[in-house]
């Protein structure tokens, strides 16, 4: 999983976090805000590891969430690597191949969407301003009918 994705959503993450690493306080966790650095240092100074065996640890949980997350979809999920027409081939025309396609869109329109989320977070005011330039544009087309 991107690691933007994940501070984008940390909220929904760190539930996961504090399972996984109990040591952590709940201040810790928002402090850190989804920073993958200050979740390193954390588990660092929290469980006595190494930098290496903390940054490791980070990148199996982060891991793990991508196997739940394309568990939830079915088999076939993107970040496995086997796509739809891999799948198809391997089935022939029979199988569910309009519904493989439509769990790999929609996996693609929710990483898209976590990454704009994550982007609007960092970036509120020049967010906000693009927002506004769409919504003249469209009132003024609107205007014109």
């Amino acid at each position: 999983m991107n690691w933007d994705q994940i501070e984008g959503n940390w909220k929904q993450w760190s539930g996961t976090v504090k399972e996984k690493w109990g040591k952590l306080t709940d201040d810790d966790l928002t402090q850190m805000a989804g920073h993958r650095d200050q979740l390193v240092g954390r588990i660092q100074e929290a469980y006595g590891t190494t930098k290496d065996e903390a940054e490791r640890q980070v990148k199996d949980w982060a891991s793990a969430l991508d196997r739940d997350r394309s568990g939830m979809y079915g088999k076939g999920g993107h970040e496995s690597g086997s796509g739809a027409y891999a799948q198809a081939d391997q089935r022939g025309y029979g199988g569910s191949v309009v519904g493989d396609l439509a769990g790999e869109a929609l996996r693609g329109i929710e990483r898209e969407f976590c990454a704009v989320a994550s982007r609007i977070q960092k970036q509120p005011l020049a967010s906000l301003a693009v927002a506004a330039v769409i919504g003249f544009i469209l009132c003024v087309l609107q205007g014109r009918r």
